[in-house]
């Protein structure tokens, strides 16, 4: 086998391109090691049967041909893709999925008057004031004594 061609067992940097390549093309190499494994192999010979290059999970110069073409296609359809997503400027950008809006209709204002409120006065009634009788004492005058308390009478 010459000596770019990879296979299980290769590795290095070559390796961990094609494994990049893979996984960019949505093949899973089981990680980015540098190392050609079973789960590289498995990637490669899933890639060839998808781009229709004979199956044998050895990246050769076909099989390289073959990576570059799809990684082309890819960024090609990428740049597509953003090109027309792209919006015109000052307008909204729609959500992925959503629907069109429908045309919402403006709504119809009329004016009405209302008249002003009147104030409501409820009458209330207040009980008539008691007399307080207030003992008037002389200025510099001694208050009153206080008549001693009753004494309390006494239990049996």
């Amino acid at each position: 086998m010459p000596a770019n061609w990879l296979s299980k067992g290769s590795s290095g940097p070559d390796v961990e391109k094609v494994q990049k390549a893979l996984t960019g093309l949505g093949f899973d190499p089981g990680g980015v090691d540098g190392v050609f494994g079973s789960k590289t192999e498995a990637a490669v010979k899933a890639f060839q049967k998808k781009s229709g290059v004979q199956v044998d999970g050895i990246v050769g110069p076909e099989t390289r041909k073959a990576i570059r073409e799809q990684r082309a296609a890819a960024k090609e359809a990428k740049a597509a893709a953003a090109a027309k997503a792209k919006p015109k400027p000052g307008a909204a950008k729609p959500r992925p999925g959503a629907a069109k809006p429908k045309p919402v209709a403006k709504p119809v204002v009329t004016p009405i008057t209302l008249p002003a409120p009147k104030p409501v006065v409820t009458p209330i009634t207040l009980p008539a004031p008691k007399p307080v009788s207030v003992p008037f004492t002389k200025p510099g005058a001694k208050p009153a004594a206080k008549p001693a308390p009753k004494p309390m009478p006494r239990m049996p």
